[in-house]
């Protein structure tokens, strides 16, 4: 039965609601009952920003946040499922493709995800900015993989992020996978891979888990893979979190910055 909705927010019970989110991303929304993306086969994230990927790596490109979700997604303990993505867009896998501004993500709970796509590939978010809020979301069995900057829950997160009560359990993140053929060996040097985040950028991680799960790099020479995250990058603070059971592996040569 799906749940009594919340005064003042959208309900979300079905794809076609979900996808609707696109048409105002500062809205309120709540799920009142599970999502099963079983046999969608194409998926356009919420918040989708077509960038440059040049400019994105040397740091002058920013995500408009009129562009990104900057609303809130309550999801009241319900669960996102089988959602299998496959896209040669140049950004951005996930349910959300960019969260930015007071964006707020909170009581999710996401199984069987698979994401392939090119930077910034995750289950929940491709790219978390601004000062979003990720809160109290278990990720079971999510297998993504892109060129670089891969996480079961985030992909890449930059500015004032918090991610608080995630749990991570089974699944893998891998990065330097192309989609593209020979051009896998543009980004070498930035693969960045982890269990919640691939790469972040300022973000504060609290009372969060990674267990029974893989971060594999399949270009020699890349920089970043963690059991929490590839990189963390000037956080403010990263406590009591912890991880089990993981295993970082790189499967073409040597690597840099491996951590737990």
């Amino acid at each position: 039965p799906q749940d009594k909705p919340k005064l003042g927010q959208v309900i979300v019970f079905a794809i076609q609601q979900l996808l609707a989110i696109n048409t105002d991303l500062g809205a309120n929304y709540e799920l009142v009952d599970d999502i099963d993306f079983e046999g969608v086969e194409a998926w356009l994230p919420i918040g989708y920003y077509s960038i440059d990927i040049a400019a994105m790596m040397n740091g002058s490109e920013e995500v408009p946040a009129a562009l990104a979700f900057h609303g809130t997604l309550d999801g009241n303990g319900h669960t996102m499922k089988n959602l299998d993505i496959t896209t040669v867009n140049p950004m951005a896998a996930g349910v959300f493709g960019f969260t930015a501004g007071n964006a707020y993500l909170h009581d999710i709970n996401i199984e069987n995800f698979s994401t392939k796509g090119i930077l910034c590939c995750g289950s929940l978010v491709g790219w978390a900015s601004g000062k979003t809020v990720i809160e109290n979301v278990t990720v079971k069995n999510a297998n993504n993989r892109g060129m670089s900057m891969v996480g079961a829950l985030t992909g890449s997160s930059n500015g004032d992020v918090t991610v608080k009560n995630v749990k991570v359990n089974g699944g893998s993140a891998v990065a330097g996978y192309s989609l593209l053929g020979g051009n896998i060996e543009l980004l070498a040097g930035y693969g960045q891979a982890g269990g919640i985040i691939g790469g972040a950028d300022g973000t504060s991680f609290a009372n969060c888990s990674v267990k029974n799960f893989k971060v594999v790099d399949k270009i020699s020479g890349n920089d970043g893979f963690g059991g929490l995250a590839g990189c963390a990058n000037e956080a403010k603070y990263v406590k009591n979190c912890s991880v089990e059971n993981v295993t970082i592996k790189a499967t073409a040569g040597p690597v840099g910055y491996i951590g737990g």
